[in-house]
């Protein structure tokens, strides 16, 4: 038995002192809900923990920034996400819904996301704004 241990955990030194794997990038697309152009955003969910880095193209600028998903979280959200959805109001259910927000900005633009992403799929969907009045549905 004590032949079993030793064999477990210097496995699991070995692969936590092991090289960390890239990861990919998971991409997402925002619709201009104007104009009809469609940008793409790649975003990295660091090991599935709801926050990471994102870069979005839009409009020819390069945008940097951050998200983060909340589980079971309904503090101050909504305003983004109501504003989206024709007349201001919503009813949505996803299974396993968790919600976040995402920032980014670059070159004069702010551009500012609320969201819903289901926890069984990692599936989602919410709506963007910028600082120069335009308005996006975003699906990743």
């Amino acid at each position: 038995m004590k032949k079993l241990w030793l064999v477990v955990l210097t496995l699991g030194f070995a692969a936590a002192g092991s090289a960390t794997p890239a990861l990919a990038a998971s991409k997402a697309r925002l619709y201009n809900l104007s104009t009809g152009e469609v940008a793409v955003a790649e975003f990295h969910n660091k090991w599935q923990r709801g926050h990471g880095d994102i870069k979005v193209t839009l409009g020819g600028q390069n945008l940097q920034g951050e998200f983060s998903t909340v589980a079971n979280s309904e503090s101050s959200w909504g305003s983004i996400y109501g504003q989206g959805v024709s007349a201001g109001l919503f009813s949505t259910h996803i299974a396993g819904a968790q919600r976040g927000e995402a920032i980014a900005s670059g070159s004069g633009t702010v551009l500012r996301c609320e969201y819903m992403v289901s926890g069984l799929t990692m599936h989602g969907h919410g709506y963007c704004t910028d600082n120069h009045d335009g308005k996006y549905q975003v699906m990743f």
